[in-house]
């Protein structure tokens, strides 16, 4: 018989043994998870040298995970990670003080996000002048809404779909405050 033909048939019956054997690589794993190689692509490795691999990247995934950063202090550096605490909002506000930002706001980018508007309402204003609405969602009082549409009849509207308000556009109805787009 020919070496050559001797050395193949020798590799295929080998593939058959290993084939039916588990290879277990730990972490659960089997050969079956080994999906697009081939026995004959790991030809000169030992099962070995696979398993003190594995149990080398356990170990490591293993110090990874217990890793803990040591305590530095920042503060030199200039870093302040607690946030200063807000001054109380002044109770001489009016809501036309918070629609001429929501005015100003929407003039600076554009367009005003209702979420944003609520949270820096709220934030910077004070509490009096949003509400939850009865799905459970932060809005804007009805008295601030009132002075913000009076500034802005004639010049924005309401996208219902983006929850925002933006410059009216020349092909948006000129009856309607309220947009779909």
């Amino acid at each position: 018989m020919n070496t050559k033909k001797q050395n193949s048939n020798d590799l295929e019956e080998n593939n058959k043994k290993n084939e039916s054997e588990e290879i277990d690589i730990g972490g659960g794993w089997d050969s079956s998870n080994l999906t697009g190689f081939e026995l004959s692509d790991f030809k000169g490795f030992e099962l070995s040298d696979f398993k003190n691999d594995i149990a080398s990247l356990d170990e490591m995934i293993k110090e990874i995970s217990d890793f803990e950063l040591p305590e530095f202090d920042l503060e030199p550096l200039g870093f302040d990670f607690e946030p200063e605490p807000l001054p109380e909002p002044d109770p001489n506000l009016k809501p036309s003080d918070v629609a001429n930002w929501m005015v100003e706001d929407l003039r600076e980018h554009e367009i005003l996000y209702h979420n944003k508007a609520v949270h820096y309402i709220r934030r910077y204003f004070g509490e009096r002048f949003t509400y939850t609405n009865r799905l459970g969602n932060p809005a804007i009082s009805e008295e601030v809404l009132k002075e913000f549409l009076l500034l802005t009849q004639e010049t924005v509207v309401w996208s219902r779909k983006h929850r925002l308000w933006r410059y009216r556009k020349p092909g948006d109805p000129p009856n309607s405050r309220m947009i779909d787009m």
